[in-house]
């Protein structure tokens, strides 16, 4: 694995020989993060073994690294959710429960007050799928409180 073998002083030179060979290598960007992680490893190990400032600070980059990946991808996915969620039409059905229709006479049903969904996602993942959005717009149009953390 290429993380095994990488040196980098700087977050800036991080992204700059981990981005340009793997998007010439066509590998998934989840590998980016892999590398990266690696050389958390790698460093960690280091860091115990001499406990030098610029071992920790080489460590403090490549979490930053990781951090800031982790988040672009978390603000892509709730930025899909989000465009999806705009193409839903919902129907409030009494009890805190919605029924959420979809473009393609898909339907699901929102239960607000046990915080569901019939699609599972929200509960699978712990990030509101597009019907819970859909929910919370609706309840938000309509003055209602939407206590969904």
């Amino acid at each position: 694995m290429l993380g095994a073998f990488l040196s980098f002083h700087n977050l800036t030179d991080l992204k700059l020989f981990l981005l340009p060979s793997f998007s010439q290598l066509v590998l998934p960007p989840s590998d980016v993060c892999t590398c990266a992680l690696v050389e958390v490893g790698k460093l960690n190990q280091e860091w115990r073994a001499h406990s030098n400032k610029d071992v920790m600070h080489r460590l403090s980059i490549a979490l930053e690294f990781i951090r800031e990946y982790i988040m672009k991808r978390i603000v892509n996915i709730l930025q899909k959710i989000k465009d999806e969620a705009d193409e839903y039409i919902t129907s409030f059905c009494g009890n805190r429960k919605y029924q959420v229709n979809g473009p393609w006479q898909d339907q699901c049903v929102v239960n607000v007050n046990q915080q569901t969904c019939s699609c599972k996602k929200w509960e699978i993942t712990g990030m509101p799928c597009k019907h819970v959005v859909s929910t919370s717009w609706d309840m938000r149009r309509n003055n209602v409180a939407i206590g969904i953390p």
